[in-house]
């Protein structure tokens, strides 16, 4: 990956294998936050409020795709499968390891300033599922 690569991190999506997505720019990887119930009730003990975590919310991951190219793989599969579940893998940089997930593909294109057309990856994390 070249200048425009995120900080080192790599995002991959599986097209038959998985295949690096070029161009993207700086972007977070959220982990799943869980939803915080408040349980408070009159017996609380010392009138302390009392949360609890419950069911962990999906997150999504918003990716800047710098210089969109029709002529990628990657970005024609991104809109073949636009709308649908698919999987990918996300590496950290100065990870070794990837972390495997399924995720829902929404796109945004922007108009082309001096001939660069931009994209915005939107992916919504679909389930808890293992990515076949």
């Amino acid at each position: 990956m070249g200048a425009s690569a995120a900080k080192g991190a790599i995002l991959q999506g599986k097209n038959t294998t998985y295949q690096t997505i070029t161009n993207t720019g700086d972007f977070d990887f959220p982990m799943p936050a869980p939803v915080i119930e408040d349980i408070t009730s009159h017996s609380t003990s010392a009138n302390q409020e009392e949360k609890f975590p419950t069911i962990l919310q999906a997150p999504v991951i918003s990716v800047p795709i710098t210089a969109w190219d029709d002529s990628a793989t990657m970005h024609a599969w991104l809109v073949t499968n636009n709308g649908t579940v698919q999987a990918f893998k996300y590496t950290g940089a100065g990870h070794a390891t990837a972390f495997a997930f399924n995720a829902i593909i929404e796109l945004t294109f922007s108009n082309a300033v001096k001939g660069v057309k931009k994209a915005v990856l939107k992916l919504t994390v679909a389930n808890g599922d293992t990515p076949s």
